[in-house]
Parts: C-alpha cells; sequence; structure tokens
C-alpha cells in the first residue's frame, strides 16, 4: 500500500509531491535513482509507485527519470471505492478537482498548459472489479470536466459513455485504484516517459526503455569502463546505458543487420556515441575477459525466436562467462521459466530481480565471474541503490491480487 503525502500534493519547506509509475519489480530501483539523480525525497513506495518530494526548482528534473515509466504531480486521493459499478458515482462525488487544478497548475511551470484544457484520463487497478477501465476513467473526467469547465477527451467507445473528442490534449490525468482508494496525478510531461523520442525503430520483443535503464544500473556504471549487449537488438540497454553514465563505452552486437541499422540510427537519435555491430553473440569480435560490464535480454523464444538453446538462456550464460573480465560483471533479463532452467556454470550469482515484463515474470540475473556484492558499490548510485535494496520486498508469484488491469 503507499504511503501518503500531505493532502494538498505540496511537499516540505514548498517542495511539489510527485508520482512515479513503474514497471512492476523495479520500483526499489527507481526510488534510488529518485535519490541519487533527481534530488528528491521519497514518501511513500507501493505497487508500481514511488511517491517522492522535490524542491519546485528542480521540478523539470523528473522528466529525466530513466527508470519511470512516467510521472505526475500528486492531485489527492479518493476512497471508498468498491467493486461494484455504483462504486464509480461515488468516485465522481469524491474526486478532488481543487488538487487536480492546482496540479496542473504546477505542470505549467514546466510546460505550456491552456487556460481551458482539453484533457484525457488514463486508469488502471488492482484485482477484480465490475467495471472496466474506460468507465473508472470517464468517472474522474466527467466530474473534473463538470467542475472545471475543461474539456474532457473520452477514449470510452461505450454509448454510454461521453462521446470520443478528437482534440489535442494539453494534459492527461491517472488514476489508480489500490484496494479502496483511487490516487491520481496530473503528468508533468506531454507524453508517458517511457515513449523515449529516439525510439524509431522497435523491432518485434524489444525492450521497454525504463527496465533497460534499470538493468544498465544493476550492471553498476563507472566512467572509463565498457559494457556491452550481445543480443542487442533495437540497442536499447546500451543506449540508456550511455544517457546514463556518458563516459562509459556502450557497444551492442546483433545478428540481425536490421536491427543493428535501427540501433544505430536510435543512438544518433538518442545523441549518444554507443557502437553497434553485426555479429552473432558467440562470434562478437572482442577479446576474450575485455568487458567491465554485459548486460542483455537474450530472445525467450515467443516475439523473437531463440538462436541456440531454449530460450537462449544457456547461449547467454556461455557469452557472459567468455567476454566478461574477472571482477566484471553480468546482467541477463530472461522470463522466469527460462531462467528456472539455465545455467550458470563459471558465473556466482549476486542477486536476482523478479520483474514484470510484456505481461510475464521475468528474472534480471545478476552474477560475475570473480567475487563482489549484489550493487556494485562505486557503480552509478551505488549508495542509493544499496540503501534501496535492503527494504525492497521481491515480487512473488502472480496473484490475483497482483494482476493489474489497464
Amino acid at each position: 500500500m503507499v504511503l501518503l503525502p500531505p493532502g494538498d500534493g505540496r511537499g516540505p519547506a514548498g517542495g511539489v509531491a510527485v508520482w512515479a509509475r513503474v514497471t512492476r519489480g523495479v520500483e526499489w530501483v527507481c526510488a534510488a535513482e529518485v535519490r541519487g539523480r533527481l534530488g528528491g525525497r521519497i514518501t511513500g513506495r507501493g505497487h508500481r509507485s514511488v511517491l517522492f518530494d522535490v524542491p519546485q526548482e528542480r521540478l523539470q528534473d523528473v522528466l529525466l527519470a530513466a527508470t519511470a515509466d512516467d510521472v505526475f504531480i500528486w492531485a489527492g486521493t479518493a476512497g471508498g471505492i468498491g467493486r461494484t459499478r455504483s462504486s464509480l458515482g461515488e468516485l465522481s462525488g469524491r474526486v478532488d478537482v481543487r488538487g487536480v487544478v492546482e496540479a496542473a497548475d504546477l505542470v505549467r511551470l514546466v510546460r505550456p498548459v491552456a487556460d481551458r484544457p482539453a484533457f484525457d484520463v488514463s486508469a488502471s487497478f488492482l484485482g477484480s472489479r465490475n467495471f472496466n477501465r474506460y468507465e473508472l476513467e470517464d468517472a474522474v473526467g466527467t466530474a473534473v470536466a463538470g467542475h472545471t469547465g475543461w474539456l474532457y477527451s473520452s477514449r470510452s467507445a461505450s454509448a454510454a459513455g461521453p462521446p470520443p473528442q478528437l482534440v489535442a490534449t494539453s494534459f492527461s490525468i491517472r488514476v489508480h485504484v489500490d484496494h479502496e482508494e483511487a490516487m491520481l496525478g496530473v503528468r508533468v510531461g506531454d507524453a508517458p516517459l517511457h515513449r523515449r523520442s529516439y525510439k524509431r525503430n522497435r523491432p518485434t520483443g524489444t525492450l521497454h526503455p525504463p527496465v533497460a535503464a534499470a538493468l544498465a544500473l544493476l550492471a553498476g556504471l563507472r566512467p572509463g569502463s565498457v559494457l556491452f549487449d550481445p543480443y542487442c537488438g533495437a540497442g536499447t540497454i546500451a543506449i540508456e546505458a550511455a544517457k546514463l553514465e556518458p563516459a562509459m563505452l556502450c557497444m551492442g552486437a546483433d545478428a540481425d543487420a536490421g536491427a543493428v541499422a535501427g540501433a544505430s540510427e536510435n543512438a544518433v537519435l538518442a545523441d549518444t556515441t554507443v557502437r553497434f555491430a553485426v555479429a552473432d553473440a558467440h562470434d562478437a569480435p572482442l577479446p576474450d575477459g575485455s568487458i567491465s560490464r554485459v548486460v542483455t535480454n537474450p530472445p525467450w523464444g515467443r516475439t523473437v525466436p531463440a538462436r541456440r538453446g531454449p530460450g537462449g538462456a544457456r547461449p547467454a550464460a556461455e557469452v557472459c562467462l567468455r567476454l566478461v573480465e574477472r571482477e566484471g560483471r553480468t546482467v541477463v533479463l530472461n522470463d522466469a521459466e527460462t531462467e528456472a532452467a539455465s545455467g550458470r556454470e563459471g558465473l556466482t550469482p549476486l542477486l536476482s530481480v523478479r520483474m514484470r515484463v510484456s505481461g510475464r515474470v521475468a528474472v534480471a540475473s545478476v552474477a560475475t565471474a570473480g567475487s563482489g556484492s549484489p550493487i556494485d558499490p562505486k557503480g552509478l548510485l551505488g549508495p542509493e541503490l544499496s540503501e534501496e535494496l535492503e527494504t525492497w520486498e521481491p515480487l512473488q508469484a502472480s496473484s490475483s491480487s497482483e494482476v493489474e488491469a489497464t
């Protein structure tokens, strides 16, 4: 359950309360980034949520959160939301419209918003309910529009709801229902953070950028060291690592020439100097033991066919062992089923992080060819990651309460 910030959404000493939406299982990594890169003070953690305060003068910086799916100005809560459709009528009367208006005013400090803006609503909830996300969105949207005169752009296809408005929206409201409480926020940016502007080439099975950033941080990014992704695809891991630590040499390879061409273009659009090459992971033209960090998301054999072995897990381990230096670190992301059957001969496991990726439980395995601690103390955000790891509650096997409807 999320710990709630002050009722008006304002933090101490003029700070602003911000709500980050995060990939399930990566909440603690995002909290470390908020503290170490954004100057935020954590006020709460919950299912796919990190709440924090930032000084108002640093509000623009929250758009740099690499591990967050999106960030919102906190706009309050509404309690007493049950599982029946009648709860939607109760929600309409309990929405803190004043909090939404104040949040929208804070967004204006970051980007232009019209005086009488058009807006949309994006909703999600945990567990089973007798209403769908669009009905939840309309309940909040009509309440805000009725009190403010703003134009609500509905995404509902239901004839019973407001007709869809084909208009350009100025901002988005986010609502998430957990147990009987609805949490609301107003998006800081003009688009979700996970939609990276550089990622115009998106091959099948491409990795979610915030997850790629989290994997890079788990590897321990150090200036002057070398990171390599032997199954680079669109280049997301190497690009996210290079953006987080520009003084690091980041490289990638893939057997698909088209993917490499797209990755190279993505790297240019991201204003990074990542190097990519066409090569099979096992034949990458790199000397043994020459890489500081091997971070990769090999094909799982579903949306992208595995090239060698079930899911590519054992080949990935073999590639990591050949390339990584003695005290280097490897991070491999596999689905939970493949990870359970994979081998790690020659590698010492350091940390296993379960997360939900593309609707499946995946496991990021951190290992080394030598010895080391779960978190690299000298890596980027090392102290913050170590502290957050102490309070981290690992994602368990899926249950009905873990399933989020979006």
